[in-house]
């Protein structure tokens, strides 16, 4: 576990409401889409794809809010079907998941009783990334994920 702050960036992103029950019609292909698209734009992709949470609590069936956002640079002014934005720094506490994203949820309960223990509280929209360093959708357990929790 490691206190952090990730540095600001802009990403080209997809917004959308979900379940985590959800998440299968969208791995793979929006992240996809998010590469075409900034491609067709000459933009260059300056980052791993993140995934942003915002109000989940891990039940399959709880609707939340999902980022999927790809870091990049040049002329984000044009028109696109996707948005952009310009984050800033995120201040979390940071875990690396090697492996399959069906035990995500193990390393996410590993950190967020670590923070308390450490006098910390999650920040106020309960806002959680995961940077995808390593994607192999073939051997699961090639997976290189860093989980982000973002902290106050």
């Amino acid at each position: 576990m490691q206190v952090k702050t990730m540095p600001p960036m802009t990403v080209l992103y997809y917004t959308t409401k979900t379940t985590f029950a959800g998440l299968e019609e969208i791995i793979g292909k929006v992240p996809q889409q998010l590469q075409n698209e900034a491609n067709r734009l000459q933009l260059f992709i300056s980052g791993p794809q993140y995934w942003f949470y915002f109000g989940a609590d891990g039940k399959p069936d709880t609707e939340f809010t999902l980022e999927v956002a790809l870091p990049v640079k040049g002329d984000v002014n044009q028109a696109t079907g996707y948005q952009f934005k310009h984050l800033s720094p995120f201040k979390c506490v940071a875990a690396t998941h090697e492996g399959g994203w069906d035990q995500l949820h193990l390393t996410y309960g590993k950190i967020i009783p670590w923070l308390f223990s450490q006098g910390m509280q999650m920040a106020n929209d309960l806002e959680c990334r995961e940077m995808y360093v390593n994607v192999d959708f073939d051997e699961q357990e090639n997976n290189l994920t860093e989980v982000l929790v973002g902290i106050k």
